[in-house]
C-alpha cells in the first residue's frame, strides 16, 4: 500500500469515528432572536429552528412553530421568554410582551414526552426569566 493511500485511508478512518461520535446535546426553547414571522393575508406564522448544544442547525432538522394567541403580527424584539411547559407530544415555550397582546407560543412536536435536564424545572414547567437557556430537555 502507497504512503497516499495508508493516509487517505487514516483520514477517512478518523471522519468515521468523529462522526459516529457526535450525540445532539438537550435543546431549550429558540433564542428571541432566532424566531422569525411570516405573515401572508391569510395567516400569521412563526418559525425557529431547532438547536441542540453540539449540533449546529442541520437542513431538514424539526423545526419550532408558533402562532400568536391573539392572532396579529407581534414585535419580536419586545418579546421576552417567560416559560417552557412539556406535554405528552410537544413541548410548548411561551414569549410575553407588556401586554397580554404581545405573545407567541412556540411548540415542538415530539415522538415521546420529553424530559427535564436540570433544576430549573418544576414538574412539568420551567419559568425561564429572561433566558430559555435554563430550561434544557431531551
Amino acid at each position: 500500500m502507497t504512503m497516499k493511500r495508508k493516509i487517505v485511508l487514516a483520514g477517512v478512518s478518523l471522519m468515521v469515528v468523529l462522526v459516529g461520535s457526535v450525540q445532539a446535546g438537550p435543546i431549550s426553547c429558540p433564542a428571541r432572536d432566532d424566531i422569525k414571522l411570516t405573515a401572508t393575508a391569510k395567516n400569521t406564522t412563526y418559525t425557529a429552528p431547532v438547536r441542540a448544544v453540539h449540533v449546529n442547525h442541520v437542513e431538514h432538522a424539526p423545526q419550532w412553530t408558533g402562532e400568536s394567541l391573539v392572532d396579529q403580527k407581534v414585535d419580536l424584539k419586545k418579546l421576552n421568554f417567560k416559560k417552557a411547559t412539556l406535554q405528552a407530544q410537544s413541548v410548548a415555550c411561551d414569549y410575553q410582551g407588556k401586554t397580554n397582546g404581545d405573545s407567541v407560543r412556540m411548540t415542538l412536536k415530539t415522538k415521546t414526552t420529553a424530559k427535564a435536564v436540570g433544576t430549573a424545572w418544576k414538574g412539568n414547567e420551567c419559568q425561564g426569566g429572561q433566558s430559555p437557556d435554563i430550561c434544557k430537555f431531551e
